[in-house]
């Protein structure tokens, strides 16, 4: 009866979509590679929306380098296709040069055909993080945390004048140097420390070269030198990230054809979320595409698909596939096997548990003793004498 019980609230359709587990299995960190070069890969994402400033400005268009860590912010009205294409235009392109990989979130401003037919023009590969899974793009939405941390030490009470101090809080985070990569944006950007205007009053210069060569030719070895180390230094910044992540982990494997239940928190416009059912389904695993990464196929729809990671999926139990148990005959010939008539009639009712037949509909069954002492499980049908089950209701 446990194993019953316990299948049953396991299958519970309405469970399964409302309630996680409490010590719900987290998949292990798979980090992205190391790039070769500065602006190869492009993080952008949208932060906000921010009271409006006396510019009209809501949100913060951010874009940020995977190798040097040099962040790009400008603050926006709205941050539609059309504006975040230009964005990326004016701030990346035509200032560092086209970048080989551009990853985002799956907003529709970067889901465009602007935003296709840019990164077409510029042969730019338009990347995409597994939807609800903002730590695919950790680098930019870390950013984000420490660029409105910074901006809240210095906006006024009424939060109107926010984009005023971008140009400061941004030359203080460049200038700063980077926890995984142990070197400044600055530097790694100029090959040089800027300076300050402290030193600009206090310290003559501290470097003089006989021509524009020798300071070519310097200045591109530090940067070299950098490189390999900043490559280095993020490669054990990456592995203590990992094995810091890993320690509450465990391998969450799923298997070709095994039906989910996905974590989609989407609510309906009002509705109030905590009474909302978020997981949806059950989808179908028609891939497995990595360790972390599988390829699902829409209930609804055959033909459609979408990636997501293995920490939104839980597993689907098919009610129907209730555990067939040989003490519940499901026809006269087995009853006969095993005639009641054989021990004496029905005495006394000791338990009544329901469960579902093969038709998913639901059953009693009685666990009864016989006349001469012998108990078993027996249907509905099998009871002659309702007062022994009105009997042992009564007793509990």
């Amino acid at each position: 009866m446990y194993s019953d019980v316990e299948f049953w609230c396991r299958s519970c359709i309405d469970c399964a979509t409302k309630k996680s587990p409490k010590n719900r299995p987290k998949a292990p960190l798979n980090p992205i590679p190391i790039v070769d070069g500065p602006f190869d890969r492009v993080a952008v994402d949208v932060l906000g929306p921010f009271p409006p400033t006396y510019n009209s400005n809501k949100n913060i268009i951010v874009l940020s380098d995977y190798l040097t860590r040099w962040p790009e912010v400008v603050a926006v009205n709205n941050a539609d296709a059309k504006t975040t294409a230009k964005a990326f235009v004016e701030e990346i392109v035509c200032r560092h040069g086209a970048p080989r990989v551009l990853l985002s979130d799956n907003g529709k401003n970067f889901r465009s055909n602007l935003m296709k037919e840019i990164c077409k023009i510029t042969n730019t590969k338009k990347t995409f993080t597994t939807a609800y899974h903002p730590e695919t793009d950790g680098l930019v939405e870390r950013f984000n945390g420490t660029l409105t941390s910074m901006l809240s030490m210095y906006v006024s009470g009424h939060q109107r004048d926010w984009d005023t101090f971008l140009p400061y809080v941004l030359f203080a985070y460049r200038t700063s140097i980077h926890e995984s990569t142990q070197e400044t944006p600055f530097f790694l950007m100029h090959g040089r420390q800027p300076v300050l205007p402290i030193e600009a009053a206090l310290c003559p210069p501290t470097l003089s070269y006989s021509s524009a060569d020798d300071y070519k030719e310097e200045t591109k070895q530090r940067l070299q030198e950098a490189f390999t180390l900043v490559k280095s230094n993020s490669q054990k910044a990456q592995q203590r990230q990992k094995e810091y992540h890993d320690r509450n982990s465990s391998n969450v494997g799923f298997s070709e054809g095994d039906k989910v239940w996905l974590f989609t928190p989407a609510t309906t416009p009002g509705l109030s979320p905590k009474l909302s059912h978020n997981r949806h389904g059950p989808f179908k695993i028609l891939k497995k595409l990595s360790e972390v990464t599988y390829k699902l196929q829409d209930p609804n729809n055959d033909a459609k698909t979408q990636t997501t990671h293995v920490n939104r999926m839980k597993p689907y139990i098919d009610p129907s596939d209730r555990p067939d148990h040989d003490y519940f005959p499901d026809n006269e010939e087995e009853r006969e096997k095993d005639p009641i008539r054989d021990h004496g009639p029905i005495v006394k009712v000791l338990d009544i548990m329901r469960s579902r037949n093969k038709s998913n509909r639901l059953e009693k069954h009685y666990y009864v003793q016989l006349e001469d002492g012998v108990t078993q499980w027996v249907n509905e049908d099998d009871i002659k004498d309702f007062q022994i089950v009105q009997d042992f209701i009564q007793s509990k």
